[in-house]
C-alpha cells in the first residue's frame, strides 16, 4: 500500500491534473453530463446513476482508495485559468505488479476542447509520472480501428501497435475490436518484488 500523503498534482504549462476527493463530484458529474453525446461512440455502457453527483461522490472516493492500494490513477485534468471545470479524465487502471509492472490506459477529452492539444500535454505529463513515481513499466492502450483521433495521439506520443482483438469491448451496443497498443518505459529497473 502507498504512504498516505495528499494526492499528486501534475502541472503543464496549461493544465492542472489530479485525482479528485469526493468534495468535488459535481465536477466530473458535469463534465461526463455535458459530453455524454460527444463520449457515446467510444464509451461501454454506464451505470444508471453515472450522470449524478451522488455516484461520483462513491467514486472519487473509490479512486483515492484505489491509488493508495496501488490498483489504478484515476486523473482529471482542467485548464489552470478554469481550475474547477473539467476538461479531460485520463485513467491508469488495472495495475499489475511483479515481474508485469503493467497498467491500462483510457482518456477522454471535452468535445469542446477537441484540437487543442490538451490531451497530449496531459498524457505526456502524466506517463512521466506513472514511470518514474509509480514504477510503471508497461502502459497498454486499445481503440476502436475507426477512432483515428486516439490512433494518431497514441502514435504521437510513442504507443505502438502489437495487435488486432476481435470483439475486444462492449460499446455503443455491441461487441467491438480493438487495435491493441503499448508504451514501455526504457529507463526501467529491475522490479522490487
Amino acid at each position: 500500500m502507498r504512504e498516505k500523503k495528499e494526492v499528486p498534482e501534475v502541472t503543464t504549462e496549461r493544465l492542472v491534473i489530479t485525482l479528485l476527493s469526493p468534495e468535488r463530484a459535481s465536477q466530473p458529474a458535469l463534465y461526463f453530463c455535458e459530453n455524454k453525446e460527444f463520449h457515446f461512440p467510444w464509451d461501454p455502457p454506464r451505470p444508471k446513476d453515472f450522470y449524478e453527483v451522488s455516484f461520483w461522490e462513491k467514486q472519487l472516493s473509490k479512486n483515492v482508495q484505489e491509488f493508495y492500494e496501488d490498483k489504478s490513477a484515476r486523473f482529471f485534468f482542467s485548464l489552470q485559468k478554469k481550475p474547477d471545470v473539467i476538461v479531460g479524465v485520463c485513467n491508469f487502471t488495472a495495475f499489475q505488479r511483479g515481474p508485469f509492472q503493467c497498467c491500462n490506459l483510457g482518456f477522454s477529452l471535452a468535445a469542446k476542447e477537441e484540437g487543442n492539444g490538451y490531451m497530449q500535454e496531459a498524457l505526456v505529463s502524466l506517463i512521466d509520472y506513472v514511470f518514474q513515481e509509480l514504477k510503471i513499466h508497461r502502459i497498454q492502450a486499445n481503440h476502436l480501428p475507426h477512432n483515428l483521433r486516439s490512433r494518431n495521439l497514441l502514435r504521437r506520443i510513442g504507443f505502438v501497435v502489437e495487435g488486432y482483438a476481435h470483439e475486444y469491448l462492449f460499446i455503443n451496443g455491441a461487441w467491438e475490436d480493438h487495435i491493441l497498443t503499448s508504451l514501455t518505459n526504457p529507463e526501467s529497473a529491475d522490479p522490487d518484488f
